[in-house]
């Protein structure tokens, strides 16, 4: 085998594991664009009976209602919807390492950390007062009483 031979299947195997590795890179470990350190990536929602939970790029434009955050405070403090809708909850922090930790205080889902100007998108199955607290994602602590730091969402049976 002369050398040119060589050299030209060795490049050839380089450029084959390049791509296979490329290739296989956005099926290993997902993509979390929306922060959320707890999302399942796979097209599918998580939480509980009570509530499922959707990164933005897994349910973008499925809204039914739109809270915005800013300042470490909801813009609201509360909104009304019926069961099967969706609660949007967008992180509007300019700064990039202005990330929110979203702390459901019944349970009724696990954390949520969203990074700055990434939402979260909340699909509430069952009527009830759920109680949505802002913390600090770096402590794990309630921001305080301050503002609204509390979201109140009231589900009503259609």
């Amino acid at each position: 085998m002369k050398m040119i031979h060589s050299k030209s299947f060795f490049t050839f195997l380089l450029l084959l594991i390049l791509l296979s590795v490329a290739g296989f890179s956005g099926c290993i470990g997902g993509s979390d664009t929306s922060g959320n350190n707890t999302a399942n990536s796979s097209g599918s929602g998580f939480g509980s009976e009570s509530v499922t939970v959707w990164s933005s790029s897994d349910y973008e434009g499925f809204t039914d209602q739109t809270v915005l955050a800013k300042g470490r405070q909801f813009v609201n403090s509360s909104v009304t919807i019926q069961t099967g809708e969706t609660v949007r909850i967008w992180n509007r922090e300019d700064q990039a390492h202005y990330d929110h930790l979203y702390h459901s205080e019944d349970g009724a889902f696990k954390d949520i950390r969203v990074n700055a100007l990434d939402s979260t998108y909340l699909v509430f199955n069952k009527p009830g007062t759920y109680k949505i607290d802002l913390y600090n994602p770096d402590t794990n602590s309630f921001y305080g009483t301050t503002g609204n730091t509390v979201l109140t969402v009231t589900v009503t049976k259609p």
